[in-house]
């Protein structure tokens, strides 16, 4: 069977501009969340995204927290929680990133992090992040070869 791998977007929250958490020597980064369906698994996801992020011009294999044209990664995959060498759901960063906590509660405030069992109000009243964030506007997704609107 030869199909290509396909995702719906659902929603998407605001573009929020933030400084940079861990490399504060860098210009302002855009951030925000988008709610993808899928049939792909999670391992099939992330390799999906690493395509996406390539086709996008992203250098894989530059500096860790530098500068990035793209940067797409997996919070959460519903209710599954995954350890892998390759993947970690929940992502295991997001508890200390105001950047994904706040558009993510955009979406959906009072989704559970099955990991914690706290909801997204609760992870991001506790989040030690405190650098600048601030929503400025939204942004439309166009469809591509991977993404097609719900």
């Amino acid at each position: 069977m030869d199909e290509s791998p396909s995702m719906s977007v659902r929603h998407v929250s605001s573009l929020f501009e933030t400084t940079p958490l861990y490399n504060p020597d860098q210009d302002n980064f855009y951030n925000m969340v988008a709610e993808v369906e899928t049939d792909l698994q999670p391992t099939e996801l992330i390799k999906t995204l690493k395509q996406i992020e390539t086709d996008s011009g992203r250098n894989l294999s530059a500096k860790r927290y530098s500068p990035r044209e793209i940067d797409i990664d997996i919070v959460f995959f519903g209710n599954v929680i995954l350890e892998s060498e390759k993947l970690t759901i929940p992502h295991r960063l997001l508890y200390e990133r105001s950047f994904v906590l706040m558009p993510l509660s955009e979406l959906n405030d009072r989704f559970v992090d099955p990991a914690t069992g706290k909801d997204i109000r609760q992870l991001l009243s506790e989040c030690p992040d405190r650098t600048s964030i601030q929503k400025i506007g939204t942004i439309n997704i166009p469809k591509s070869e991977y993404l097609t609107e719900a």
